[in-house]
């Protein structure tokens, strides 16, 4: 169930809830809301999510579908939380063909029922319980024709679970060229550097570093139908 208010000198607004079953109405539902402010060259927007029970394995059917990236046997600590709350506010400028961006979000995995995300790190302090992420963001993209385009990034998260705590430091680029309306070509490089006693993960690889750097390149092209 979702509600999107009308749009008043740039403002606007959406709430969503999202049921789970009968009997068990507190188990796999979510609930978010948000707003937003568009004048000019300035966008800003903030929202916050909850989820109840994400991992709840006897519900397959509920507000919330599973989820293949924080499964069970790659972060036990993460799938297997009670809650997960994530909240988030930035905003971008917009002069010429330059676009400038600064994002702040955080993360909340309320009590996993086992694991810890620092199990197997030296140096970490430990830490079990609740696990918190808070990240900083800077970017900035510039157009150098219609066709061609190019952003660089850099991404500093700070994590706590109970008395352990971990610093992650990613940079980013990338180069984009449209070869027509539907068609571009993209290259994206990654570079990511942890505190030393964790191990460098950037997301979307199939498997952690093992030590506390990681680099990833992805090159493609997409056609749009």
């Amino acid at each position: 169930m979702k509600y999107t208010t009308l749009s008043y000198a740039g403002f606007q607004a959406e709430a969503m809830y999202a049921f789970s079953n009968s009997g068990n109405f507190a188990v796999n539902r979510a609930y978010s809301f948000g707003a937003g402010y568009v004048n000019g060259p300035i966008s800003l927007g903030a929202a916050y999510v909850r989820l109840a029970n994400p991992a709840f394995k006897g519900d397959t059917v509920g507000a919330i579908p599973s989820d293949n990236f924080y499964s069970a046997s790659t972060m036990p600590a993460l799938a297997s939380a009670e809650t997960v709350q994530q909240w988030g506010a930035g905003g971008t400028y917009a002069f010429g063909a330059a676009t400038i961006g600064l994002l702040y979000t955080g993360a909340l995995f309320g009590n996993p029922a086992r694991g810890s995300l620092f199990s197997g790190a030296t140096g970490s302090g430990g830490g079990t319980g609740s696990v918190r992420f808070e990240n900083g963001e800077a970017s900035l993209r510039y157009k150098f024709t219609p066709a061609l385009q190019a952003a660089i990034g850099e991404t500093y998260t700070h994590v706590t679970q109970g008395s352990g705590s971990g610093n992650y430091w990613q940079a980013s680029a990338g180069v984009q060229y449209f070869l027509s309306k539907r068609t571009d070509i993209y290259l994206n490089g990654f570079y990511q550097k942890t505190s030393q006693h964790l191990h460098a993960w950037i997301e979307a690889i199939g498997a952690p570093s093992t030590t506390e750097t990681q680099v990833a390149a992805v090159v493609g092209i997409r056609h749009k139908f």
